[in-house]
């Protein structure tokens, strides 16, 4: 990861704000991380359509998980331990989760990668409107 870097830095500067300025209801919700990490993608792929779709999947959950962390660290370093600790089962329950279990994004985005990679029939990492076509219809 450290090669992209510098996009990583850039998605992180530019979802910061939106981030911060999440109601707890927002943080608490599934579909808002979900729906940042699709923002994430399309970021990127305006700062650098020279990556491949993949490419761009693991930067994004990468991105996301950054921004989740520093999401928590920003909502509990006021905090005792016991308050982290009913935020951890309560509020922040999900960002928890998310932080913890980055599994959950990739998940989305392994199953992604793998329909890309069966359809990439030459292997350069992209997928062309021929290898699409082919791959739906191979006859």
């Amino acid at each position: 990861m450290k090669k992209y870097e510098d996009i990583i830095n850039k998605c992180i500067d530019n979802f910061t704000d939106l981030l911060l300025n999440w109601t707890t209801h927002e943080i608490g919700n599934f579909d808002k991380w979900f729906g940042l990490l699709k923002n994430v993608i399309i970021f990127i792929n305006k700062l650098n359509t020279s990556l491949t779709e993949i490419e761009i999947s693991e930067i994004s959950v990468k991105v996301v998980i950054e921004l989740s962390t520093m999401l928590y660290k920003k909502k509990t370093d006021t905090l005792t331990e016991e308050e982290i600790i009913d935020l951890k089962s309560g509020d922040l329950k999900v960002l928890c989760i998310i932080m913890e279990n980055p599994d959950i994004l990739k998940t989305g985005t392994s199953l992604f990668n793998d329909l890309l990679n069966k359809m990439d029939s030459n292997k350069d990492g992209k997928v062309s409107f021929k290898e699409f076509c082919k791959f739906i219809c191979p006859c």
